[in-house]
């Protein structure tokens, strides 16, 4: 009833479940060569032991990323009809018949066993490489609700360099006091940026489960050896219940500000369009028009909304400013949303521009 959304093939996943669709195609000379399906494989998985025979002889796997065919699901299918043992009987004939490859990785099993058995918390330090998305891990530290304090020891790098802490594997919510480097000459405290959802103060709301800090030193030109980083934290809330308390700080902010809004938006419908009329701002238009590319294509497509850029950025406002004016001068490098439907810090992220790019006049460049 839907569309099937199979998940990305890696040899470690294929080592603890069949990742490959029964529809995927493959030469025939491998085919007779492999010895074709086990006619031993009595429950089924056949095909699961034949990509596996495969795979060991070298063959490569590539996923289609289209949707090209209907599959149908009963409730009495052959595999959702079998009993858990004889799951398990056959699953143990693949092991068997695939020994050398799952002990060559060995690793992935016992992965996925420390996963079942709890999940298990954990904090990383990276270095990345200066011009490259490439990053070196230098040290792990396991954590949990109760730490205080996140000590990374026995470093050796240069302040200069680029470090990023991964906090936990998890969402989280965290309340950061200080962020420490030890150095051959003594302890200094760092400057850093996060990729928190909100921030308030030291709370720090991470939705993401790679919740990070980027250490940037305060101190970059001097070289010293940096040989420890201190985290002084609380840990307060772990999991998946952090988006829960985010909506409801969100919230709480929201009717704080409710009465403004309120206000602001009486005071608007008052004095209406008339605000954005007066000859200085018409001749300032038109200049912009004329001399700014931004300007007129963004005026044209029709994807910037005042109304909505007014409410959300009330000091626009205040200031009598024209709202297509600020953005196309200020509010893009400010990352405000020209609309209630683009996200330009997502946009950003997902293609990659750099801080200098205008991510809207980007999407109009891109799409139209």
């Amino acid at each position: 009833n839907s569309e099937w959304q199979l998940p990305e093939y890696s040899l470690e996943e294929m080592l603890l479940n069949n990742v490959i669709f029964c529809t995927s195609s493959f030469r025939r000379t491998d085919w007779e060569e492999a010895g074709g399906f086990d006619p031993a494989m009595i429950y089924g998985w056949e095909d699961y032991d034949f990509w596996l025979s495969l795979i060991e002889k070298g063959r490569q796997v590539k996923r289609i990323p289209e949707t090209l065919f209907y599959y149908r699901i009963r409730s009495d299918s052959m595999l959702r009809s079998k009993e858990k043992k004889q799951k398990v009987a056959t699953l143990v004939k693949i092991f068997h018949k695939h020994e050398a490859l799952y002990k060559k990785h060995i690793d992935v099993l016992f992965d996925r066993l420390v996963d079942i058995k709890g999940v298990y918390l954990e904090a990383a330090l990276y270095r990345l490489e200066a011009n490259s998305e490439k990053c070196e891990l230098l040290k792990t530290r396991r954590v949990d609700i109760e730490s205080k304090v996140l000590i990374f020891d026995q470093l050796n790098y240069r302040n200069n360099e680029i470090i990023e802490v991964q906090l936990v594997n998890e969402q989280a919510i965290v309340n950061i006091t200080s962020v420490e480097e030890n150095t051959e000459q003594g302890s200094r405290k760092v400057s850093f940026v996060s990729n928190a959802e909100l921030v308030e103060g030291n709370l720090y709301f991470f939705t993401t489960r790679e919740p990070r800090l980027t250490i940037r030193s305060q101190e970059a030109a001097r070289l010293d050896k940096v040989t420890g980083l201190t985290i002084t934290l609380n840990y307060l809330i772990i999991g998946d219940s952090v988006p829960e308390h985010l909506v409801n700080k969100l919230n709480q902010k929201l009717a704080a500000t409710r009465p403004m809004l309120a206000a602001l938006n009486k005071y608007m419908s008052r004095k209406g369009a008339k605000r954005f009329f007066s000859v200085k701002k018409i001749t300032e238009k038109l200049l912009l028009f004329c001399m700014s590319r931004a300007y007129r294509v963004i005026l044209r497509s029709g994807l910037f909304d005042r109304e909505f850029y007014l409410r959300k950025y009330p000091d626009v406002f205040l200031q009598d400013i024209d709202p297509l004016i600020h953005y196309c001068k200020a509010g893009w490098k400010e990352n405000r949303k020209p609309n209630a439907s683009f996200e330009p810090e997502q946009y950003k992220k997902t293609h990659r521009l750099s801080s200098e790019v205008n991510p809207l006049l980007y999407f109009l460049d891109k799409e139209f």
